[in-house]
């Protein structure tokens, strides 16, 4: 989840990227001046996602996602991975915090998919001075939204921790995680921010360039601060949580870097952050939906987790290794469905609906292609995947159990993430918000009550929800998705 490293962009060499771009394209190096070159390639790019290969265009947006994710989800297991070296309470911690840290995160998350929409929208229509005045309005408000959340969430951690049931023996270890990860919040903000942007405009590439650097070097650094390496001092959880935020301190100012520079096609100057309230009240218009339905559905994730609390801490380890496994699992979807947002929007700007609804299908179909065989592969051989984390009898056995229930309803929910991609791509966040909430709060919670606490079924029941409400959300999402009423553009 960690972005940047300032020196490896400070080296890269976009001039040259340039020149190699023109040169494939059938021009000798002097018949265009230099300067031009980038725009150039650029407008070849904004071209080529307008009118060429759908599935081509997918993958070229989708795959640097899926490599940033990649590397983010790798991220997140190297973490659990030694966190497990010292036992099920500290492997718990950062698992525990995970939705706490969402509910609050989500809020930007919603609101930046307002930045995506509008500057997608906007490059496809040619209104590039838009789409920069865009980008620098979401970029000061989301900025000053993260200030706030930091803050209260440095406040309410211990609280919400106790709220959730966290076990005696993990909560320690939790409170700690999540004030350090609180600190970060602004700064992660400006990363996610700069990348939700630079997909909007079509340009995938630079944010996993910074995210990449991010992560790797987040990986490389854990094991130094949990275990006291070197000159180190041994910080446990506190210093997995301490190298994210120091990456993501790094990763937001090489955002920032390129945000005013303009070299990456999306150039903000001092004057379009200034706030402005046509734009503040579009931004609200696009993003509060989807914003709301992050959030509640995160809520919902607190209560989910809260149940799983309750049965201690071998089905907390359990639940926190298989979500590990499971958004490893959902790199692709989550590749996929983010280009394909910025792929529809792109193309609803230039007045192409039926190439954007052709783009659905197609990532539908990449998606689903993927899943079938990933999670087949879960379910017969889960448990080489749990030991690879912690060798835990009790945790295994549970993991087990659980990924033979809810493997197959991570192909479900990869088809709701792209039915999601339609509606943002398009502006219309209210079915995003509909949807994501009544997964939670009309379906996963109360058939989990039911079947955990009054049927008796303890795990089980949480498992059998789990299934049940991605598989009956996904059914609707694409019942509503069927009306047609999302291929309006919103600029």
């Amino acid at each position: 989840m960690n972005e940047a490293a300032v020196p490896m962009l400070s080296r890269w060499p976009w001039n040259k990227i340039g020149l190699s771009l023109q040169w494939h394209a059938g021009r000798g190096v002097n018949e265009v001046p230099v300067g031009r070159l980038p725009m150039m390639a650029t407008e070849q790019r904004d071209q080529q996602l307008l009118s060429g290969s759908i599935p081509g265009s997918l993958l070229r947006l989708s795959l640097p996602i899926m490599a940033t994710f990649l590397l983010q989800t790798l991220y997140n297991m190297a973490d659990a991975f030694w966190l497990g070296k010292l036992g099920r309470e500290a492997l718990s911690a950062p698992g525990i915090s995970f939705p706490i840290l969402f509910f609050f995160v989500s809020f930007g998350a919603g609101f930046s998919v307002a930045g995506t929409t509008l500057v997608a929208q906007y490059t496809g229509s040619g209104q590039r001075d838009k789409a920069n005045l865009a980008a620098g309005q979401t970029l000061i408000y989301l900025i000053l939204g993260a200030i706030v959340i930091s803050l209260v969430g440095e406040i309410a951690s211990a609280p919400l921790l106790r709220l959730l049931h966290t076990p005696d023996d993990v909560f320690v270890n939790a409170c700690s995680y999540l004030r350090i990860i609180f600190v970060g919040i602004p700064f992660m903000a400006i990363s996610f921010i700069y990348g939700a942007l630079m997909r909007g405009r079509g340009d995938a590439v630079t944010p996993m360039i910074v995210d990449l650097s991010a992560n790797f070097l987040n990986i490389v650094l854990d094991p130094f601060l949990i275990f006291g390496w070197g000159p180190f001092p041994r910080m446990e959880v506190a210093g997995a949580a301490t190298v994210t935020v120091l990456c993501r301190v790094l990763a937001s100012v090489a955002c920032v870097v390129l945000l005013v520079s303009g070299k990456r096609g999306l150039k903000v100057r001092w004057a379009q952050i200034r706030p402005r309230w046509r734009y503040f009240r579009k931004i609200v218009r696009i993003g509060l939906p989807a914003a709301v339905g992050q959030s509640g559905a995160s809520l919902g994730f607190m209560t989910i987790q809260g149940m799983v609390n309750s049965f201690g801490s071998v089905v907390v380890s359990a639940f926190t290794v298989a979500i590990r496994i499971i958004h490893f699992l959902n790199v692709p979807t989550m590749g996929l469905s983010a280009g394909a947002t910025a792929l529809i929007g792109q193309n609803l700007g230039a007045d192409k609906v039926k190439r954007a609804e052709r783009t659905v299908w197609w990532a539908v179909a990449m998606v689903t292609a993927f899943l079938a065989v990933a999670c087949t592969v879960l379910v017969f051989y889960s448990q080489p995947f749990i030991r690879f984390f912690i060798d835990d009898p009790q945790v295994v056995a549970q993991g087990v159990i659980l990924f033979r229930i809810i493997s197959y309803s991570v192909l479900f929910f990869g088809i709701i993430m792209v039915v999601f991609a339609a509606f943002q791509g398009a502006g219309k966040t209210s079915p995003v918000m509909f949807l994501s909430i009544g997964r939670l709060w009309l379906l996963r919670i109360p058939i989990v009550y039911i079947l955990s606490f009054s049927l008796g079924m303890g795990p089980l029941g949480i498992w059998w929800g789990m299934f049940i409400s991605n598989v009956i959300t996904c059914i609707a999402g694409l019942a509503w998705f069927s009306r047609g009423s999302w291929k309006q553009k919103v600029i």
